[in-house]
């Protein structure tokens, strides 16, 4: 694929040290700064149709900016690539991957279809997004949806021309829904989130594909908390599906029937031409009394029996058309009565934005009025109290969630919060409890503790960044990294090695066999550090028939406890 490099613009700008290999502690750029890989290394963003991306390993900011084209970044991965789009003269979005050395690299996609990127996994192995699909259907009606897809890295390195993700286009009501909007990648490629839209495109419904292993491409679909927004005593609503249609009159009129109205309605729409409230007075005509739409049956030639016939078939078939209008018209009252007593007004969901931990555990998003956590697992939503007006920006992964405040009007000058173990604390506490120097870094840089928005992508929140809006509508993004850091508290997550916790391989079996807990987290990463296996609760073993010979390492999480094993798989 050809790789195309559009409108970039390099720039050093960091309150730091210059490029090197070791961890930049704290950086600040000119740039909208709304993701930032887990592992620290690069951050993106984009507002107003310009894009930034940055080398956080160096200090480099690229800005992608250029008259008639937008340009948006939604996500990058630690391996450098991110996912957006751009559209070019104000036409349509592309989707796209974007990296540091090519900039904005269309990916293939059938003629007219157009979209949008939003994730990627740590190694770039797949870029996931939306697009936009419409049509006719084989009632000649108009319907467009969004169609989540993937596009899988080839072995050249390049990207396939995208699969879809399944998902249910009927919704909970017997209607065609606007579509699924994926939103979400998890860092080992191995789930991915979003939002369903139901038809009327004000109901939302959190919603998961998931595959067994990153060799793959099997995914399953999953809706969430459906019992928290519906109240399922209730009888649920369900759209009509037939739908009245007029008879055309003119299907039942002869040839010499068909001229004779015709040339009733041109008379008529000539004279009320002429009889327009614009012309003058003098020259206006009477407004027409006689309309041949209101008189159809006139021009049936009733003298003829062939002719009385045909004008009481379209009597009989016009008034069955008002019959079953009337009940189509009793069926959308019931509906929506139905639809009142069926939602659970104060719990449903209204998705803009969704994260969710690295470990898989917990999701973030919000209702209509109030932020809130799930557990995808049991489908058991928390809501966030003490937290109203703010929305979640990041979950790590025992459950701390950081909180953005919405700013209505520039400037856009915002105090972040999180939420940890029940209680609201300030964002700069929170960094302060890990390292001192971050937090008096911080301080340096923003004195009245007004840091703005923050997103973060690591397990532990030990990489973060964001932006917030100057006194002279400037934007200052920034990035910190906690591990650079000489004062950092060992153990954000307090993880002790666990000594008595035990893995190895059974090749009578094809599995990992685990000893001495149950329950436990688990993950494998190929020696490369690609993550191929993720999952929470495991007891006993993991079956790995699907994984290539090789050597790997295997960690375990329960508790408090971590032990991390190198296994050979034979």
């Amino acid at each position: 694929m050809k790789k195309t490099l559009l409108s970039l613009v390099t720039i050093c700008c960091f309150c730091a040290a210059p490029a090197q290999e070791s961890l930049i502690p704290f950086q600040t750029h000119e740039a909208i700064i709304t993701n930032v890989s887990s592992n620290g290394s690069y951050a993106v963003g984009s507002t107003q149709g310009i894009g930034y991306f940055i080398n956080a390993k160096t200090g480099k900011l690229s800005v992608f900016e250029e008259t008639g084209v937008i340009y948006d970044i939604r996500a990058v991965a630690d391996c450098g690539i991110a996912a957006g789009s751009y559209a070019p003269n104000n036409s349509a979005q592309m989707p796209c991957y974007v990296t540091e050395g090519d900039g904005f690299v269309p990916l293939p996609t059938p003629e007219g279809i157009s979209g949008t990127c939003y994730g990627v996994p740590e190694d770039g192995s797949f870029i996931a997004g939306n697009v936009s699909i419409s049509g006719i259907d084989n009632n000649g009606e108009r319907f467009s949806y969004y169609q989540p897809v993937i596009w899988y890295r080839n072995e050249s390195g390049d990207y396939d021309m995208y699969e879809e993700l399944p998902f249910d286009k009927i919704g909970f009501d017997n209607r065609l829904t606007q579509g699924a909007w994926l939103l979400g990648v998890s860092g080992d490629g191995l789930t991915i989130y979003g939002r369903l839209i139901d038809a009327s495109g004000t109901i939302y419904f959190p919603v998961m594909w998931k595959r067994a292993s990153a060799q793959t491409r099997d995914w399953t679909y999953k809706e969430l908390c459906s019992d928290f927004c519906f109240n399922k005593d209730e009888i649920a609503p369900e759209w009509p599906q037939y739908v009245p249609k007029e008879p055309d009159v003119t299907e039942y009129y002869t040839a010499e029937e068909l001229e004779a109205f015709n040339e009733a309605l041109a008379a008529y729409n000539d004279s009320v031409e002429h009889a327009g409230f614009t012309i003058p007075e003098e020259e206006r005509w009477p407004w027409p009394t006689y309309n041949p739409n209101q008189h159809k049956t006139d021009f049936f030639n009733t003298d003829t029996p062939d002719g009385a016939d045909r004008k009481n078939r379209y009597a009989e078939d016009y008034n069955k058309f008002l019959s079953d209008g009337q009940a189509y018209n009793d069926s959308i009252m019931l509906y929506y009565d139905r639809l009142g007593k069926y939602l659970i007004g104060e719990n449903v969901f209204h998705i803009l934005e969704m994260n969710l931990s690295n470990n898989g555990k917990y999701m973030v998003t919000t209702t209509e009025t109030k932020p809130v956590i799930i557990n995808p697992e049991t489908e058991e939503v928390t809501v966030l109290e003490g937290v109203d007006g703010l929305f979640p920006t990041a979950v790590l992964d025992d459950g701390t969630v950081f909180l953005g405040q919405p700013a209505y009007m520039p400037p856009l000058d915002r105090v972040p919060y999180v939420h940890k173990n029940g209680a609201v604390m300030d964002f700069g506490d929170w960094v302060r409890e890990h390292s001192e120097k971050a937090y008096n870094e911080l301080m340096e840089n923003f004195p009245d503790g007004h840091f703005g928005v923050i997103y973060s992508n690591n397990p532990e929140g030990l990489t973060f960044g964001g932006f917030n809006q100057k006194n002279e509508y400037g934007n200052l993004g920034w990035i910190m990294n906690l591990s650079a850091y000489d004062d950092l508290t060992t153990g954000i997550t307090e993880n002790e090695i666990a000594d008595d916790v035990e893995v190895s391989f059974n090749s009578g079996e094809g599995t990992i066999d685990i000893a001495g807990t149950d329950k436990a987290d688990v993950r494998i990463y190929s020696v490369n550090g690609v993550c191929v296996y993720n999952a929470a609760g495991v007891s006993g073993h993991v079956s790995v028939a699907s994984l290539a010979r090789g050597t790997y390492v295997v960690e375990v999480k329960s508790g408090n406890s971590l032990l991390r094993k190198k296994v050979m798989i034979m």
